[in-house]
C-alpha cells in the first residue's frame, strides 16, 4: 500500500508524515466543489505549507496507474491505521482537479455571530460552534460526526508564534509559517498515537483544570465544549473509544470517497 510503502522509506513519518498526509487528505478532496481531487489550493498558499512534505512523498508513488488524489486518500487512511486508529476501507476512481478552488468560497454562510462566518474554502481556526456546523453541514457531517472528525486534533503539532520574529509576527507570510521555531502539539500526551485522548483534555481545559503545556488548542477546539450541546459528543467519545473511531470512520469517507466511481473497496 501507498503508506506502507512511505513508511518503510521515511523513519520519521510516525511522528511527522502520518499528521501531514491525514491533513493532506482532508484539504485534498473536502473543500473541492467538483467530484474530483487534487490540491485545492495552489501551492504558494500560505494554508498548504504544512501539506508540501507530505505530498512530495506520496507524489513519488503515483506510479501505480492510481490519481494523486487516490494516492492522498490511500495514504491518509494507512497513517491513521498506523498511528493506532481504526482500519478504514475506501473506494477508488477520484480524478485529480485541473485547477484549484478559490480561497473564498461562492456561497457564504452566517448566524449571527462575527465568528459564525463561514466564508472560505477552508474552515477558519477561529470559528465558534455555529460556524462550525455551517462549515461541516454543508459537507454532509451530523454533529456528532463533526466533533469526531475534529478529534484528528489528537495527531501532530500546529505553528505557534513562539519565538518568532518581529517582523513575522506583524505579518505572517507562508516563508514565516514554512519556518516558524516553534511547533507545539494539540495535545503534548503522545501526539503520534491516534486515541481520544483530545477528548478527554478537551474536558479537563473545561474544567480549568489542565496543566500548562498539557494542550495548545485553537479556538475550533475549545468551541467543542464551551458550546453545550456539542460538548455531550466530546463527553461520549471521551468514555468510549470505540464508538469516536466508528463516527471518524463515518465521518472521513463521507469526505474521502466524494467523486470515486469504483464499487469494490480496496
Amino acid at each position: 500500500m501507498i503508506a506502507s510503502t512511505i513508511l518503510s522509506r521515511a523513519s520519521f513519518f510516525y511522528s511527522i508524515a502520518a499528521p501531514m498526509i491525514t491533513n493532506n487528505a482532508f484539504l485534498a478532496i473536502n473543500v473541492l466543489n467538483a467530484p474530483q481531487a487534487s490540491l485545492p489550493l495552489p501551492s504558494t498558499d500560505e494554508r498548504n505549507a504544512e501539506t508540501r512534505t507530505a505530498s512530495t512523498l506520496v507524489r513519488k508513488n503515483t506510479s501505480m496507474g492510481l490519481s494523486f488524489a487516490d494516492c492522498i486518500a490511500l495514504a491518509s487512511v494507512e497513517a491513521l491505521e498506523f498511528a493506532g486508529g481504526p482500519k478504514i476501507k475506501i473506494r477508488l476512481g477520484r480524478r485529480d482537479a485541473t485547477q484549484a478552488d478559490d480561497k473564498k468560497r461562492r456561497n457564504v454562510l452566517r448566524k449571527e455571530t462575527e465568528r459564525s462566518v463561514v466564508d472560505t474554502t477552508l474552515p477558519s481556526a477561529a470559528l465558534d460552534s455555529d460556524g462550525l456546523r455551517l462549515y461541516f453541514g454543508s459537507l454532509g457531517l451530523s454533529e456528532q460526526e463533526m466533533v469526531a472528525l475534529c478529534g484528528a486534533h489528537d495527531l501532530g503539532r500546529h505553528v505557534t508564534l513562539l519565538n518568532m520574529s518581529k517582523s513575522c509576527v506583524k505579518n505572517l507570510t507562508r516563508e514565516c509559517l514554512e519556518n516558524a521555531p516553534v511547533l507545539m502539539p494539540f495535545v503534548s500526551e503522545e501526539p503520534d498515537r491516534f486515541s481520544n485522548t483530545y477528548f478527554k483534555k478537551l474536558l479537563k481545559w473545561n474544567e480549568r483544570n489542565i496543566e500548562l503545556g498539557e494542550v495548545a488548542f485553537i479556538p475550533t477546539d475549545v468551541a467543542l465544549v464551551v458550546d453545550e450541546g456539542l460538548r455531550r459528543n466530546v463527553e461520549y467519545f471521551a468514555r468510549d473509544e470505540d464508538a469516536f473511531f466508528k463516527n471518524f470512520e463515518s465521518a472521513l469517507l463521507k469526505i474521502i470517497d466524494v467523486g470515486t466511481t469504483s464499487v469494490e473497496r480496496y
